[in-house]
């Protein structure tokens, strides 16, 4: 009864609560294992995509939506010329006509790891 409430509020004071795309940004430098990337990210979890525009290891910009397209076309918007890196398991990419370097890679296991 109390006890266990007390307990469980006790706990709940060190829960913190960070976005996925500080996430998304801590994997990428990892594994490029470069502390001043500069890249996009594109990565799906559940129905929405996150893209997170990383500037010398720093979040420059981020968009969120449940739709590839909205996404693509930010990324054209802000007119960004670095690499996009975009999770393999997002298959139809390749539909879309535009000027961004897509480089497929496995991100989301990674994050997933982080999330769960």
């Amino acid at each position: 009864g109390k006890k266990k409430v007390e307990k469980l509020i006790k706990e709940a004071k060190d829960v913190r609560v960070i976005p996925i795309q500080f996430f998304i940004r801590e994997v990428m430098i990892k594994r490029m294992k470069n502390k001043k990337l500069t890249c996009g990210v594109i990565i799906q979890i559940d129905k929405n995509y996150y893209f997170v525009y990383i500037k010398r290891g720093l979040i420059a910009c981020n968009h969120i939506s449940s739709n590839l397209g909205e996404i693509i076309n930010k990324i054209e918007l802000q007119q960004i010329k670095d690499e996009v890196y975009i999770d393999e398991s997002i298959n139809y990419i390749d539909t879309y006509e535009n000027n961004i370097k897509f480089i497929k890679l496995n991100i989301k296991d990674q994050i997933y790891e982080k999330l769960y």
